[in-house]
């Protein structure tokens, strides 16, 4: 529901990435565990602004949860998508290099971005290679 909240907010004329959170957060419970999850990130990116120490208190609160825990990955795609900032290549990289569920944290994240930007803004290095074939 959070991914698909904020795939809805990109898609509005001029999202910024808080607008995008904001429309995730519009459609799940305000009392749940990922909406206090997505509130620490921002907080946490907030008091430090440093991709790296932020990750770590992920790791630090939230490890012990198995690899592929919903909750831990999307504090990983929320994380990108503040440290990138619309930036398509910078939000697949950041995602990646937190590590656990990369493929989908960077995909999820991806695709958010991608809806906010379009298809012609995107880096052709991420599409070239696969010659219009997925």
């Amino acid at each position: 529901m959070f991914v698909a909240g904020s795939l809805s907010a990109a898609l509005k004329r001029n999202p910024t990435i808080d607008t995008i959170i904001q429309g995730g957060l519009s459609v799940i419970p305000k009392q749940s565990r990922l909406a206090h999850i997505v509130q620490e990130v921002r907080a946490w990116y907030e008091d430090d602004a440093d991709w790296v120490t932020v990750c770590d208190r992920i790791y630090d609160k939230y490890g012990h949860l198995p690899f592929l825990h919903a909750l831990h990955n999307m504090a990983f795609v929320v994380l990108s998508l503040i440290h990138a900032d619309l930036d398509y290549s910078k939000t697949i990289t950041t995602a990646v290099m937190c590590g656990m569920d990369t493929d989908c944290t960077s995909g999820t994240a991806a695709s958010i971005v991608g809806a906010a930007i379009g298809y012609e803004r995107l880096d052709q290095r991420w599409i070239e290679p696969l010659n219009d074939h997925v």
